[in-house]
């Protein structure tokens, strides 16, 4: 916006309000996001960016950038979780657990969020298109938490199911899913 912009407002219940969209959207530029609007995006399956991670972090290179992306433990060659937290720009761009359950959610009929496992057969067609690239059936993501030095947090999807694993991080199998713009 600039000096001289106009937008028109109305009065509602005591508040003034803008009577655009243009002035709605000039409002809302620049401020915070509520937690709500936050988790609304974080979940947002369209935004997500599925990659497969083809070469692996060697450990002196996990070292060298482990603050920059996030990461608190660098055990090993061939880690696959910090390859997938340098592709999507850090840790805190990977899906939480709470994130994959509520994609597992949206695709199996069954889930207890107790154990956050999901069960009943897959329905992969309620994802987003940009999730077909890996292919029926896929086996796992990962999250954004680490479980020990060599060891970090994914799920398994399955098409019978889904549940939250600790695999080790030079698992090649397991894929990434990058969130995207969540400012």
């Amino acid at each position: 916006s600039k000096i001289g912009d106009v937008y028109p407002i109305v009065f509602h219940n005591g508040t003034v309000e803008p009577a655009t969209n243009a002035g709605k959207s000039e409002i809302g530029a620049g401020r915070d996001l509520t937690e709500a609007e936050k988790l609304a995006k974080r979940r947002d399956f369209s935004k997500w960016e599925p990659i497969r991670i083809t070469t692996p972090m060697t450990k002196a290179e996990c070292e060298e950038k482990k603050d920059a992306l996030g990461i608190g433990i660098c055990d090993r060659d061939n880690d696959y979780f910090a390859a997938a937290a340098e592709k999507c720009g850090g840790v805190q761009n990977l899906p939480t657990e709470d994130d994959l359950y509520s994609l597992a959610k949206t695709i199996y009929p069954t889930c207890d969020d107790g154990t956050k496992s999901c069960s009943g057969a897959a329905d992969f067609s309620k994802l987003p298109d940009s999730f077909s690239s890996f292919g029926y059936g896929w086996s796992a993501m990962w999250s954004n938490k680490e479980f020990r030095a060599n060891r970090s947090y994914d799920m398994y999807f399955t098409t019978t199911g889904s549940n939250l694993y600790q695999d080790n991080r030079y698992t090649a199998a397991v894929r990434a899913v990058c969130l995207g713009d969540l400012k």
